[in-house]
């Protein structure tokens, strides 16, 4: 496995002005994504791994 790219979006947070919320997507369907859910399991519990794939 080598590089992937991401989308990414941030949010600013009304409450908190100096905090904002980053959100990092694959697109989906790609190698990519792929990449980001294989990476994922590596840290995932067994049960919930076991689950997204039914």
């Amino acid at each position: 496995m080598g590089e992937f790219f991401l989308r990414y979006e941030a949010f600013a947070l009304p409450d908190a002005p100096d905090l904002s919320l980053v959100v990092q997507v694959a697109d989906p369907g790609s190698p990519d994504e792929e990449a980001l859910r294989l990476l994922a399991s590596w840290t995932a519990q067994p049960e919930r791994v076991n689950a997204q794939l039914r």
